[in-house]
C-alpha cells in the first residue's frame, strides 16, 4: 500500500473574470446583492440559493455575457486598480514635492531671520563700541552725557554727572568698570530667550558681572546707581523685580543670603536679588560681603 502523499495543490490563480466579480461584489455590497437575488426578473436558471454572492454574480455574468465579452471585461477589471491608483499616486507625489518645497522655504526663512537678528546684535554692539571710543576722548561729564544718552538711562546719567562734579579717587576706575558692565547689560535687550526665566538668568548673570567689576570701587553715588540699574533691569519683566544687594546698609535675611556671614552691615554686593512682582516672594537671594 502506497503512503498517502502530503502534497497540497496550490490555489488556482485568479482569472480576469474573478477580478471583475470581486470588484463588482465590493462595489455593490451585500445589501444590494441580496435585493438583486430576490428580484424575480433576475432569477438565474439552476441557481443555488446557498451560493455565495460572488458565485451568484459570476453565474449572472455568464448568463448575459458571451465568453469573449467576459474576457474583455475581466481584463479591464484586472487593470482597474492601476488605472484608479495612478492619479492618486501622482497626487501623493505632488504633495510630497509641495511639502519639501515648504520645508525648504521655512528653513530659508529661519536662516534669514537668524542672520538678520545676528546682524542687528552686531550693529548694537558696534554702536556701543563707537560711543565708548568717542566718549573716551572727552572730559568725564561729556563722556557720561554721550554714552548714557537714552531716556531709559536718564537716572544713571544724572547720578554719574553728579559724581563727575565732585570727583573721588575711584571715579575713573568706577566709570570704566561701570561702562563695561552696562554695555553687556544693554546687549541683552536684543537677545532672544525661550522663556522669561531664561532671560532672568541672563540678566542676573550680567548684573553679577557688573558688581564683580565694581569690587572695591566706591563713589558716593554707588548705592543710588545700583538701585537705578535694578529698576532698569526690572522694567524688562512683567513678573520679576531685581533688587540691589546694597539697597539697605543693614543685612536683611528676607533679601540677603546670610549663610556664613559674620557682620551685620553690608559692605558690598556680589549679586542682585530677584523677587516675584505680585507675591513678593524671593526667587534669588542677593549675595553680599559684610563688615
Amino acid at each position: 500500500m502506497n503512503a498517502q502523499s502530503d502534497f497540497t495543490p496550490p490555489d488556482p490563480l485568479p482569472t480576469p473574470l474573478d477580478s471583475f466579480v470581486n470588484h463588482l461584489r465590493d462595489l455593490l455590497g451585500p445589501e444590494v446583492i441580496a435585493r438583486l437575488r430576490q428580484n424575480p426578473n433576475l432569477a438565474l436558471p439552476y441557481a443555488d440559493e446557498d451560493s455565495t454572492d460572488g458565485d451568484w454574480l459570476r453565474r449572472g455574468l455568464q448568463t448575459i455575457l458571451s465568453s469573449d465579452d467576459l474576457e474583455t471585461v475581466g481584463s479591464r477589471a484586472r487593470d482597474l486598480p492601476l488605472t484608479i491608483s495612478r492619479p492618486l499616486q501622482q497626487q501623493i507625489e505632488n504633495l510630497r514635492w509641495e511639502q519639501l518645497e515648504q520645508q525648504q522655504a521655512l528653513t530659508l526663512a529661519l536662516e534669514q531671520k537668524q542672520t538678520a537678528e545676528t546682524g542687528r546684535e552686531q550693529a548694537e554692539i558696534e554702536v556701543f563700541r563707537l560711543r565708548k571710543e568717542r566718549a573716551a576722548m572727552l572730559p568725564a561729564a561729556e563722556f557720561v552725557r554721550l554714552f548714557f544718552s537714552t531716556a531709559a538711562e536718564t537716572g544713571i546719567r544724572n547720578l554719574l554727572i553728579e559724581a563727575t562734579e565732585s570727583p573721588t579717587p575711584d571715579l575713573n576706575g568706577f566709570l570704566a568698570a561701570f561702562v563695561g558692565g552696562w554695555t553687556a547689560l544693554r546687549a541683552l535687550e536684543t537677545t532672544l530667550n525661550e522663556s522669561p526665566q531664561d532671560a532672568v538668568r541672563q540678566y542676573h548673570q550680567a548684573l553679577t558681572d557688573l558688581l564683580s567689576a565694581l569690587t572695591g570701587l566706591y563713589i558716593p553715588q554707588r548705592r543710588a546707581l545700583l538701585d537705578k540699574v535694578a529698576q532698569w533691569a526690572s522694567n524688562h519683566f512683567e513678573d520679576f523685580v531685581f533688587v540691589s544687594p546694597e539697597e539697605t546698609r543693614q543685612v536683611d535675611p528676607a533679601l540677603h543670603n546670610v549663610q556664613g556671614l559674620g557682620g551685620n552691615t553690608v559692605r558690598e554686593g556680589r549679586s542682585f536679588a530677584v523677587i516675584r512682582r505680585q507675591s513678593r516672594t524671593v526667587v534669588i537671594y542677593a549675595d553680599i560681603v559684610t563688615e
